[in-house]
Parts: C-alpha cells; structure tokens; sequence
C-alpha cells in the first residue's frame, strides 16, 4: 500500500510506503493536516485521519505507553533499576531520533533534489510546466499519466512547432521536464541568472518571464484598462420559478449587456447589478440556444463599455483575463489571469477558446480580455466547482458578432 501528499506548495508527493509518510511526519515535513490519499483513490483526507487507528485496531502513529499506575500495595523503589533504566531510555530515543534525522535527509535528498543551471534549462522549463498542467487533468479525469514523447510531438504540433526542427539535446530536456512533473519529481533544472531573453521559438514562450518583459504591476495604462473593465462587467440576478441563481455579464452598447444563455434560461425576473451595487431591472432583449448567447436591456446607459476584439487574431499562449461573479455574497466582480491553452475546442456547435485560468458557475457570461483590455470572448462552461481548474472554456466572440450586429441597436466598434 502506498501513499501520496500534498506538500505546502501544492505539490503532489510520492508514491511512499506507509513507514515513510510517518517518517516525514515525525521528521516535520508532513503534517497532521497534510492532505493525503491512497495510490489508486480519490479519498483525500488529513494525514492524522487517515492514520489515526480504527475502533479495536493498533494505530500507526507513535504513541506514547500509557503511564504505569502506582501500585496501592506500600513498595520501595529500586533506585538503581530505576536510574538504569532511565539510561536506557535515553538511548533508545538518542538512537531513533539520530535515525529519524537520516532517514529525514535521505527522503529530502530523494524528494527534493537540487537544481542544476543549464544553458537549455528554459526548455526543460517549458516541459516542465505541460507536465505539471497534463498530470492534474489525468488527476482529475483518473487517466493513465504515463509519459510518451508523442505526446510532445502533439503538443509542439498544436502550438505550431514542428518537433523536427528541435535541437537533440533541447528535445532531450523538453521531454525530461515533461516526464519529470508526471512522475511528480522536482524541477531539475533552472534557468542560468544571466539569461535575460527567451531560447524559445515564438509559440513557446510566455511560460517564463524575464526581467526585460515583465510587466510593471503597477503600469497605470494596465490598471486603468482593467478597472474599465470591472465597471463595464455586472451580475445577472436571475429568478425563476423554480430557483434563483446568478451569472455575470458585460456592456456591449449604452444599455445592453450580453450574457450566456444558459444564465437566463427560464427566467421570470431579471436584475442587473452595476458597478455602483446597484440592483437594476433588465429585460431580455434576444437569445440563442445554440450559440449560448442572450442581450439584456437597462434603462441605465453611462456606463462603461467594452470594445469587442478579433478572436482570430489569439494565439496558444496569449496572456488573458477573464472577469466575472464567482461568487454572489461578496457581490464584487473579480478578476483572474492566464494563457490561452488551445484556440481550436468546439463546444456544443461553438468555436472556444480553452483556456488555462480559474472560473465558476457564477463567471458564466463573463467577458474574457486580451491584453489591450478588448473582448475575445464569453466564459461559459468549466470544471473549476470540481476543482478541474484546467479544463475551462470560453466561446469566441467572433463567432457571436452576427448575432449581435442582427440584434444590438446601437452601432458596435468592432476591431478588424
């Protein structure tokens, strides 16, 4: 029986033998809340649940003998077996812990070996990163997550490489980072401190940043796109007659907000609440099953706005932000970031984007933004309530414009 841990970086460990996880627990690297779950199972439980004893059974954590009751028969103690056999105790426990501290850098050395610079490291990198996000989808849909080199050609295909024009040695590496984060082992290379540009064809990069492309957190220019944007996204307050719920939304036109169509479907009563909290009546305006689209209507017509974008113009790796009510209670919109994972999903009968971020139920209808701030498209399905957070999509708002142009009675600024 073998066993795997959550370590504090949310890192998958193992598999280890049941005399190992009480080692690193003893040792301190694994703790009592520490998730862990079983080789071949989903039942993720606390380190000291899962090993602490069942009714009538002996447990596996160190325990500690029960106290000796004192006799009630009158006896003098043997002072000298006594302080002997306080010796002897002390040896014991010098001798275990002396082998406790062993096997403790024996794991570690194991479990986190140190990482070596390597003048191709970014490609390892670049692997490295695939594998991490391609082992929690096997997690996550219980697939074989034995590694392949076809699966790097496929990957390279995908993002428009072809492997073939891949150095030996760079597609030696690529496939070890890959291989390495499947099998949960630690990163074994890291990228030399004086390279400061990226090895890698254009597809490729993004995965690393280097100092002369960072973005400045607090660039004003980024801030007040994304602030625009948050004004320009609202809550769709649904009732029905058979529940409530919530979605989000965003402004198009003065007045008119787009949404999923699954948001609103059945609805009796429809709210909008803008950026101010306030709750605003809106009507349905337009919807389409198909497309999983619908155009609501508020009286309320100065508030932000937000261009559309051209969806052909995203590439696999482009760096996205998706707005959205995850939420309901905190009755704040929030923003997420990532990449673009695939440009070529169908969902239903709609183009999507797969996208690498977090998004809820309550993100559905949500505008997704490229770097400029524009709409590339609408969030509409995910796994993110299961914890999938890699397996989320958003429709690609080209696919959308004919509806809008055919339904939206203000002209649109559309981007060619």
């Amino acid at each position: 029986m073998e066993y795997y841990y959550l370590d504090d970086n949310n890192q998958v460990r193992g598999p280890l033998s049941p005399e190992t996880m009480l080692a690193l627990h003893s040792s301190g690297i694994i703790k009592d809340e520490t998730m862990t779950v079983e080789a071949g199972t989903e039942d993720w439980v606390p380190f000291a649940r899962r090993f602490a004893p069942a009714a009538g059974a002996p447990s596996l954590l160190p325990t500690v003998p029960p106290r000796a009751q004192a006799s009630t028969a009158p006896a003098r103690q043997n002072d000298k077996k006594s302080g002997l056999g306080l010796w002897i105790n002390l040896i014991i426990m010098l001798v275990v812990s002396i082998g406790a501290w062993f096997g403790y850098q024996f794991v570690r050395a194991a479990i986190h070996p140190k990482s070596k610079s390597h003048a191709l490291a970014e490609w390892y990198d670049f692997g490295f990163q695939q594998g991490c996000e391609s082992r929690k989808a096997y997690h996550d849909f219980r697939k074989d997550s034995t590694p392949d080199r076809s699966h790097i050609t496929h990957l390279l295909k995908n993002m428009g490489v072809d492997v073939r024009s891949v150095d030996a040695q760079a597609a030696n590496l690529l496939y070890k980072g890959y291989k390495d984060a499947l099998e949960s082992k630690a990163c074994a290379y890291v990228l030399p401190a004086e390279q400061n540009t990226s090895i890698l064809p254009a597809p490729l990069r993004g995965y690393h940043h280097f100092e002369t492309s960072k973005i400045v957190k607090n660039d004003t220019a980024s801030a007040n796109i994304l602030e625009r944007a948050l004004a320009g996204t609202v809550l769709v307050e649904v009732l029905s007659r058979e529940a409530e719920g919530h979605g989000s939304g965003f402004f198009i036109a003065p007045g008119i907000v787009m949404t999923n169509r699954h948001v609103v479907e059945k609805a009796t009563n429809i709210r909008v609440q803008t950026a101010d909290k306030s709750l605003v009546p809106a009507e349905l305006i337009a919807a389409d099953g198909a497309l999983d689209v619908a155009l609501l209507r508020i009286k309320q017509n100065d508030l932000p706005i937000l261009n559309l974008g051209n969806s052909d113009n995203v590439h696999v790796g482009d760096e996205i932000t998706a707005i959205g009510f995850p939420i309901v209670e905190s009755l704040t919109a929030t923003s997420t970031f990532g990449r673009i994972s695939s440009t070529d999903r169908v969902i239903g009968e709609n183009p999507c984007f797969h996208i690498d971020l977090t998004i809820n139920h309550g993100n559905s209808g949500g505008p997704l933004l490229d770097r400029a701030g524009k709409v590339i498209g609408i969030t509409t399905f995910g796994f993110g309530d299961f914890h999938a957070d890699r397996f989320n999509f958003a429709i690609k708002i080209n696919s959308l414009i004919p509806f809008i142009k055919k339904h939206c009675p203000e002209p649109l600024k559309l981007e060619n």
